[in-house]
């Protein structure tokens, strides 16, 4: 259920558009942790504030799809 629900349409189109802006200089990695309740979302940009605004858009989307 929680792959299914990660990779429903809006959640995928939003780490899609965000790889597309980081090209080549980051990446983004989301996937439901293996040992806890929690979806783990990580992201290597070029500066932190680039992958915190990054990972906050995502996990946000990601609450709000999962409720």
């Amino acid at each position: 259920f929680l792959y299914t629900t990660l990779f429903r349409s809006k959640i995928s189109n939003e780490i899609a558009t965000h790889e597309q802006a980081l090209g080549t200089s980051g990446r983004i990695l989301v996937r439901p942790s293996g040992t806890e309740a929690l979806v783990r979302v990580m992201v290597e940009a070029e500066s932190t504030a680039q992958a915190e605004k990054i990972a906050h858009e995502i996990a946000s989307l990601v609450r709000s799809e999962l409720q």
